[in-house]
């Protein structure tokens, strides 16, 4: 109960309705930036078996190289003008 009130649990999936769940999260996931996507997931795999400061440094890191993307601008364009992103992955 705790972890949902402080929000660490976003959704509780019934095992009948799991499977779905995580394809409708997945088509949610899917629609954000192809390289913030690819940078997220390696940042995770990479800080697995590490402290929390080497974790926030892995993800710093990633954001660093994402700064200067045409899809980070198109994804803060989209954004101002309330319009969904066209991601090209560069």
């Amino acid at each position: 109960e705790e972890a949902i009130q402080i929000g660490l649990i976003e959704h509780i999936s019934v095992a009948d309705s799991l499977m779905n769940d995580a394809i409708s999260l997945a088509k949610q996931i899917i629609k954000n930036g192809p390289l913030a996507l690819k940078e997220a997931k390696q940042a995770i795999q990479s800080s697995l078996d590490h402290d929390l400061y080497s974790g926030i440094t892995k993800e710093y890191e990633a954001y660093l190289r994402l700064i200067d993307t045409e899809d980070r601008t198109e994804g803060l364009q989209a954004f101002q003008e309330k319009r969904m992103p066209q991601y090209k992955g560069r």
